[in-house]
């Protein structure tokens, strides 16, 4: 089992990472379909205003996740 410890945690917890992975492919996914980049709209449409704030919080909460890098993977 792979883990690391979060950079700027002040709590030491150890997070699996297989677990976080899974976590932000299914986050990325989530984005990609409310985005519509998997099923884009025609060329002429844009998003609905409901499809556009839910995106745009989407985006707005990936700015709290807490930064790491490959070297704080342990």
């Amino acid at each position: 089992m792979s883990s690391f410890t979060m950079s700027n945690s002040t709590s030491g917890n150890v997070y699996n990472s297989d677990a976080f992975l899974r976590e932000a492919i299914s986050l990325a996914q989530l984005l990609a379909k409310n985005a519509r980049l998997q099923v884009p709209l025609p060329e002429d449409t844009d998003l609905s205003d409901e499809e556009f704030t839910e995106t745009q919080q989407q985006v707005r909460a990936f700015n709290n996740i807490p930064d790491y890098t490959s070297s704080n993977l342990r």
